[in-house]
């Protein structure tokens, strides 16, 4: 299949109806610039046309990171964005590709949402956990069966590998290839150009990798779901569930954002809504978050590749103290 080089049209179109200079437009395009096969972009995985018609909305686009300075903020990339103005608040390499570890689960949980059924069940199979131990896991056991929604929380909530493979299982017609495919296509659709998955749950891969940029797209699309919305700002849920011998049962998933747990406290005057953390060896510790300020303004904060959880949270508070300013 031959290749070109793309300069993502729609993001131009972003660029310039926000009234960026010229040199503003050309410096954001020369970040975004990723070499794509053209049916990738501009096909849908339905055979329709248009999958970047969602850069037609207005995001955030950020012009030039000059100007944003902060010696407190040494992650590999940091951003924080006023979804409500469409404000660009701080950036700091928001196109550099990363690894983004179970942050991955939000990009799962999107495509959960636009092609699942909240109510479908699966049952759990050796199958589907193979490869996942010793790592982060939501418990849950072959032979027990669950529905998508509780799937959901047990990906989002104790970030379980085990329950974002089930879903990508149940969502994917059988088939977690098929549905990281659905995944890579959800991707271009929203005009995330630096991202490629290579599983549903972000355990290290080469090939698997995505940008704070993309990461802000992606959360941007998931706020259009509710659900979404209820499942982070949770705590803890109680997942009621069929056990292998088909008996009711009871498991339940915590939280792993310590700002939602009430671990750690977000700076006077900002509102945590939730969020999905990540932490693998080579994508070091890294958090998004959904935050609102006093006058309701809704935001969105990526902090990747931070050197450990303390860090981690001290920068993120660095970052919501910047709503404030």
């Amino acid at each position: 299949m031959k290749k070109y080089r793309l300069w993502l049209a729609a993001i131009a179109a972003a660029v310039i109806l926000g009234g960026c200079s010229d040199r503003a437009q050309k410096e954001m395009l020369k970040s975004y610039e990723v070499s794509y096969g053209m049916d990738e972009v501009l096909s849908s995985p339905s055979g329709n046309s248009g999958k970047a018609d969602f850069f037609a909305e207005n995001l955030c686009v950020v012009e030039s990171e000059d100007a944003f300075t902060d010696d407190l903020i040494n992650a590999g990339a940091a951003i924080i964005f006023n979804r409500t103005d469409r404000e660009v608040v701080f950036s700091n390499d928001a196109y550099t590709r990363l690894y983004p570890a179970s942050i991955t689960k939000l990009m799962t949980v999107l495509v959960a949402l636009e092609n699942g059924n909240l109510e479908d069940t699966i049952q759990i199979t050796d199958e589907m956990l193979t490869g996942l131990e010793g790592t982060s896991l939501a418990g849950i056991q072959s032979g027990e069966t669950y529905t998508l929604e509780q799937l959901l929380y047990g990906a989002l909530l104790p970030s379980g590998n085990d329950a974002a493979t089930a879903i990508a299982w149940l969502v994917g017609g059988g088939s977690a290839d098929n549905f990281v495919s659905m995944m890579n296509d959800t991707a271009a659709s929203l005009g995330a150009t630096g991202t490629h998955f290579m599983n549903p749950h972000g355990l290290s891969d080469d090939n698997h990798y995505t940008t704070a940029y993309d990461i802000y797209l992606i959360m941007n699309r998931l706020l259009d779901y509710e659900q979404f919305t209820q499942i982070i700002s949770t705590s803890s849920y109680t997942a009621e569930y069929t056990d292998a011998d088909g008996n009711p049962a009871e498991r339940v998933f915590s939280t792993t954002v310590r700002y939602v747990s009430g671990d750690t406290e977000a700076p006077e005057g900002v509102t945590v809504l939730g969020g999905k953390t990540g932490t693998t060896t080579p994508a070091g510790s890294c958090l998004a978050l959904v935050s609102t300020d006093g006058e309701g303004d809704q935001y969105i904060s990526v902090i990747l590749k931070a050197d450990n959880r303390a860090s981690l949270y001290e920068q993120m508070d660095e970052l919501l103290t910047k709503i404030l300013k």
